[in-house]
């Protein structure tokens, strides 16, 4: 019985660091994401800029 409770209780942190993972996996797509754009949003503003 304490055997399948110790699984248990193994299985049940490896859940909560996968959710965590997600979780950390998921900010940094979203942060890399925003820089991406405000890389993308800053040449578009020089190349405007530049032709005016």
């Amino acid at each position: 019985m304490n055997q399948q409770r110790a699984v248990d209780d193994s299985h049940d942190g490896q859940l909560e660091d996968a959710a965590a993972r997600r979780s950390r996996v998921r900010r940094t797509a979203l942060l890399l994401g925003l820089v991406a754009l405000s890389f993308y949003l800053g040449f578009i503003l020089l190349s405007v800029a530049r032709t005016s």
